[in-house]
């Protein structure tokens, strides 16, 4: 993919030669749908994504800065997974968050027990539930003991 690619399928870009000189004008459209195009490549090429949030027992999505939820009590039954669009450490990730979708993976990680780990397969598209939390479709694929409400390291690994 390169910018002249986007450049020829767009008429409204009328682009000149400026090895000869001549002026280049890219609409922004085009522009803006170039560097969609990118980030969602770097995205899929990328191996993961780790971040910090620490686990709340509540199934409701409402989730304060930092939060992972799930939709019920049984975290191998859940398939609802809801995290905070800020993580733990303050970075806003909500627009990230939601190129996560169907055949992606999230892991969720207690920081101070290896035991304690739960695995999701990504089933649909990701969702902003209210201004601070995105939905995710899940089905459980594997886990060690149940997450404790801690600390986590989230691992989010793109579908390819």
């Amino acid at each position: 993919m390169t910018l002249s690619d986007f450049i020829a399928n767009d008429p409204s870009s009328p682009f000149r030669d400026p090895v000869a000189g001549e002026t280049a004008y890219i609409a922004p459209a085009t522009m803006r749908a170039f560097a969609q195009a990118v980030s969602d490549a770097v995205l899929r090429a990328s191996a993961m994504l780790t971040l910090d949030y620490s686990f709340n027992g509540s199934t409701t999505p409402q989730t304060a800065n930092g939060q992972l939820r799930l939709d019920t009590d049984d975290q191998t039954a859940a398939t609802r997974l809801w995290l905070s669009s800020v993580t733990g450490d303050g970075v806003d990730t909500g627009e990230l968050l939601l190129r996560y979708d169907a055949g992606s993976t999230l892991r969720a990680d207690d920081r101070n027990d290896a035991t304690r780990w739960q695995r999701y397969a990504v089933i649909g598209e990701p969702t902003l539930v209210n201004p601070q939390t995105v939905e995710f479709p899940v089905v459980w694929q594997a886990g060690g003991a149940e997450l404790a409400t801690q600390a986590l390291v989230v691992v989010l690994v793109p579908s390819t």
